[in-house]
């Protein structure tokens, strides 16, 4: 399937995620396509990983060295056009696990997230939107975990029951992404 047919087949939560997806269409029609890569500076794709273990209790993140926060796995297309391969790169480059599978046939949930400028690698990145298409992954929690220093300072299995506990100052405002992503996923997985 074609990214577009991706997001036009997933069945929206709510009016939250139907107006996230009615961005996304219209981002990929108004850029015709052109949304896989960093280039277009004012959205771009990017998967979004959320990693259980197989009780279903806990999820694998990283704890993010610009969001200085837990946070999900994943990362930007950069011009791939399989996301779902996009996302088991990520979920391996930052956690360092080798032994997952994908457990939902394709992306689930679309989230529209609005960056803030920043400096990466010494150049300023402006402001921009990420559409982010998230899959949902199974693992092992006795899997060695690894860190990537460049990305991140942790990577830790969080209880999905206290995650709020572990999401940072400023990084409060996904807390309802997350718990909109386990309301999504109940009786899902």
């Amino acid at each position: 399937m074609s990214i577009i047919e991706i997001i036009k087949s997933i069945t929206p939560l709510d009016d939250w995620e139907r107006r996230d997806i009615a961005y996304a269409i219209d981002a990929f029609e108004r850029y015709d396509g052109d949304i896989l890569t960093r280039e277009n500076e004012e959205a771009h794709v990017c998967s979004t990983c959320w990693v259980l273990n197989k009780a279903r209790t806990k999820v694998l993140m990283a704890h993010h060295n610009i969001y200085n926060s837990y946070a999900y796995l994943g990362g930007h297309a950069d011009g791939q056009s399989d996301i779902a391969e996009c996302a088991r790169h990520e979920v391996a480059e930052e956690s360092g696990i080798k032994n997952f599978r994908q457990i939902c046939d394709s992306a689930v949930m679309v989230d529209i997230r609005d960056v803030k400028d920043h400096t990466r690698r010494g150049k300023l990145v402006p402001a921009h939107r990420h559409i982010n298409l998230l899959y949902v992954f199974e693992a092992d929690e006795a899997e060695p975990l690894k860190i990537q220093h460049d990305e991140n300072s942790a990577v830790a299995w969080l209880p999905l029951d206290t995650l709020s506990d572990y999401i940072g100052e400023d990084d409060k405002h996904m807390i309802p992404i997350y718990q909109r992503i386990i309301k999504k996923l109940m009786g899902k997985v």
